[in-house]
């Protein structure tokens, strides 16, 4: 499990490898975005290590992990699981559809094909398919919830099927750098003769094959990368047991030495590539923009402004609408109320699926709540909005000259929190 955790990618080695040839130093790595060294090289897909997976998605990882609780069933219950057994696997992948619809029904797809496939290999009567069917009566329910709640709404108009976009560029180049150190072990895994059957690495069979199919067949125009992101997701969760299948085999079988140069080979690939990244993703003292110039690597929150943000969680209700101006922050403030003063906001630039105009619509109008000189409009405007709290930090303070008017009407709008120009307003009924 360490080696497709810490060493799948070969992608940082390769940047060291460039940096040397180039004659640059070493210390260029610390711009580098090194999980996507071979996206930005070849123009291909994107797979990002499961450490990104803790990281930065934390619901994909939930959904990914509520799916692999289902696969014990079928690996060791095998075709004789109870019934209440069955249902107890559906609730999990329920569980993993409603994080995710895409990656719950992956995991779906590998419970069905596992049982499938058992129940062909040992000739089990067909009934047998009809008991496992039991787990699907609490996806559909999960399914019935992501419908009532629009989970998704709108990305089949964007969906695109066959090989199309980035997975056309550099396709066997872009996958061996990206994965290529754990590939060896995995087809060793596949090979081997091993005491450990075959019929055990049926979820991972299945599981690469769906995700590799993902990542190359399956995107959506609007957001391209996204697909391939969950299905590297699933490739990487479910290799392990191939890796593990391949060192056992050459370990019984008294290939220790092999055994070693294989695990050798694995972390000298791949293990720079996590090593960078951990570096640079808790390195906070680099300001440099990061390519394309969309954002700094390192975001800077003045102490008043988290002193704002601690009054906030401190004397907030937890579902209160904490708003900052998102045009002018940007992408880079995307979560800025929601990571540092843990509310809700009730527009901003999210990371979306799917760029919906009612993002752009709504941050316009809490654009003219920080740009109105009129007190009346913004609180209108905000309450409309559901807004609770207004925040004014540095940036909106230097883009409008407008921002007296919060002062100028409190029976609109309260200050709650003042400290060296970050204030919170709230506002009155």
């Amino acid at each position: 499990m360490a080696l497709t955790f810490l060493c799948p990618s070969a992608e940082g080695l390769a940047a060291i490898v460039d940096l040397l040839r180039r004659g640059r130093p070493l210390s260029e790595l610390r711009d580098l975005n090194i999980d996507a060294v071979a996206s930005w090289a070849f123009k291909g897909v994107r797979v990002d290590n499961l450490p990104r997976a803790m990281w930065y998605n934390p619901q994909h990882s939930i959904s990914c992990a509520l799916g692999l609780l289902s696969l014990p069933i079928v690996l060791w219950s095998r075709l004789s699981a109870r019934v209440s057994t069955i249902l107890l696997a559906g609730v999990a992948l329920a569980a993993s559809v409603a994080f995710n619809p895409l990656l719950g029904a992956s995991f779906c797809g590998i419970y069905g094909l596992t049982v499938l496939v058992t129940t062909l290999q040992t000739r089990a009567p067909v009934s047998v398919l009809f008991r496992h069917a039991v787990a699907a009566v609490p996806v559909g329910a999960a399914l019935a919830w992501c419908a009532l709640n629009e989970v998704g709404d709108g990305a089949g108009q964007y969906l695109v099927i066959g090989l199309w976009g980035d997975a056309r560029h550099a396709t066997l180049l872009n996958m061996a750098l990206q994965l290529g150190p754990i590939l060896l072990p995995m087809a060793i895994g596949f090979w081997a003769r091993s005491h450990v059957p075959f019929t055990t690495m049926w979820p991972a069979t299945i599981g690469v094959g769906i995700g590799v199919a993902l990542m190359h067949l399956v995107a959506l125009t609007v957001n391209p990368a996204w697909v391939p992101f969950r299905g590297g997701q699933i490739f990487l969760v479910v290799a392990a047991p191939l890796v593990t299948r391949a060192l056992v085999w050459l370990w019984d079988s008294g290939r220790r030495a092999a055994a070693g140069v294989v695990v050798a080979l694995v972390v000298v690939g791949g293990l720079p590539t996590s090593i960078i990244d951990e570096y640079n993703t808790q390195d906070v003292t680099n300001f440099n923009m990061s390519p394309g110039a969309e954002f700094h690597w390192t975001m800077k929150v003045t102490p008043p402004e988290l002193a704002a943000f601690e009054w906030i969680k401190a004397n907030t209700a937890p579902d209160a609408v904490v708003q900052a101006e998102p045009i002018s922050r940007g992408r880079e403030y995307w979560s800025y109320t929601a990571t540092f003063g843990e509310r809700r906001m009730a527009s901003g630039n999210a990371l979306s699926l799917v760029n919906e105009l009612a993002y752009e619509e709504h941050n316009r109008r809490i654009e003219l709540i920080y740009a109105s000189p009129d007190a009346e409009f913004a609180w209108r405007e905000a309450r409309a909005l559901g807004i609770d709290y207004l925040f004014v930090g540095p940036v909106e303070r230097y883009t409008y000259d407008t921002l007296n008017k919060f002062d100028g009407a409190p029976n609109r709008f309260t200050p709650v929190f003042t400290q060296d120009g970050v204030s919170v307003y709230a506002l009155r009924p």
